[in-house]
């Protein structure tokens, strides 16, 4: 069975290895990226099937 991919998108580093950790050992494929513009990138490359988002990224906020 292949599991769900989850991209987390988050700039703070520590933050986003903690959650790739813990969704790692739930089961989870993941993905990171730290700026909106990778992040769209990767939603249309990888097409995840969740996203953890950060609202307050350097490039692109997590509202737009």
């Amino acid at each position: 069975m292949i599991s769900s991919l989850v991209l987390v998108v988050e700039d703070d580093e520590e933050i986003a290895s903690l959650l790739e950790k813990y969704l790692v050992r739930a089961g989870y494929r993941t993905t990171k990226a730290s700026t909106g513009l990778t992040a769209l990138t990767h939603v249309q490359r990888l097409q995840p099937d969740l996203i953890l988002l950060d609202i307050g990224l350097p490039d692109i906020d997590g509202f737009d």
